[in-house]
């Protein structure tokens, strides 16, 4: 493109430049989240890394996006109150009796055109049934959390010597043992 600047009192300018029109392309979601769980009155946290779970097409732009978290149905979407929302992915709180439940957040990437992609996933805060050591449980947890998507394709019977070879099936949910 050309613009010529010519008032017939000064010399006659001209500018030459080029506009590039790139599309801006939301970003792509690389996976899915697992199901998440925690103990009642058990500090928990869960760490994500935005470039493990989002990616921006855009060449130019690749680290440019943010993250956060968010509950599907509060409106203003925002998290419970017992949930700290870190802006690194991270996801810290300490739930209480009165917070069993089954939450359903939102996993957000917000690109640099304010394009929302969105990751559902679950929370369930669940009650001490079991009298052992609470971390130690909640640990597990956490652990069979991230497991749980091998667990369900795993046939039965390797699945009940796996866990009993780890000396957790007599501490796990009725779920993981016979599903």
């Amino acid at each position: 493109m050309s613009v010529k600047l010519d008032d017939t009192i000064t010399p006659i300018v001209s500018l030459d430049f080029t506009i590039k029109v790139i599309w801006n392309w939301p970003l792509v979601a690389l996976k899915e989240l697992p199901n998440l769980y925690a103990i009642v009155d058990n500090k928990f946290w869960f760490d994500f890394d935005k470039y493990a779970i989002f990616k921006n097409p855009e060449e130019d732009l690749k680290d440019e996006f943010q993250m956060y978290f968010r509950s599907k149905d509060s409106k203003p979407p925002t998290v419970p109150y017992f949930i700290k929302n870190y802006t690194n992915g991270t996801l810290y709180g300490l739930g209480s009796n009165a917070d069993i439940n089954t939450f359903v957040f939102e996993c957000v990437g917000v690109d640099d055109a304010k394009w929302e992609t969105v990751i559902e996933f679950q929370l369930t805060i669940k009650r001490k049934t079991l009298r052992i050591n609470s971390l130690s449980y909640s640990l597990l947890l956490q652990m069979l959390s991230l497991l749980e998507h091998g667990l369900q394709h795993m046939p039965l019977l390797q699945k009940r010597i796996l866990l009993a070879w780890l000396g957790v099936q007599r501490f796990l949910p009725y779920r993981y043992l016979c599903s």
